[in-house]
């Protein structure tokens, strides 16, 4: 009896049930250092990356200052979201949902090179 009600606390802990949990309300998404997508109404974690589900930001701006250079891909792609487009090995994103400026990333070797956002302090990426 203990064995099962052991495998029961270890299923709850997996996978599946933590992102339902986290989906559930948006302060245990934050606590767990995710983003909560409000239209979807869903947690979205740094493993976004790996399932290529990171989302479409209305104001990926907003998120540019939490990236410094050498910071692997997968926190490029967890911060902006997937991104619009690429251009000459380039990856980029509309900075606001207004589509007046793009974010472009500059990736080497699976790390954050160089970073344009223009709607940010360009002595934040250190």
């Amino acid at each position: 009896m203990l064995a099962l009600i052991a495998l029961v606390v270890i299923a709850l802990a997996s996978g599946p049930v933590v992102r339902l949990a986290l989906s559930i309300h948006p302060s245990l998404c934050l606590a767990a250092d995710g983003k909560w997508a409000s239209v979807e109404s869903r947690c979205i974690t740094r493993a976004c990356y790996r399932g290529h589900d990171c989302g479409h930001w209305a104001h990926p701006a907003a998120r540019c200052s939490r990236l410094r250079i050498g910071d692997p891909l997968g926190e490029v792609y967890f911060q902006l979201g997937e991104p619009d487009g690429e251009d000459g090995g380039k990856l980029w994103w509309w900075a606001s949902k207004m589509r007046d400026a793009k974010i472009v990333a500059q990736i080497e070797e699976g790390k954050l090179k160089a970073l344009n956002c223009p709607l940010s302090d360009p002595s934040e990426f250190r």
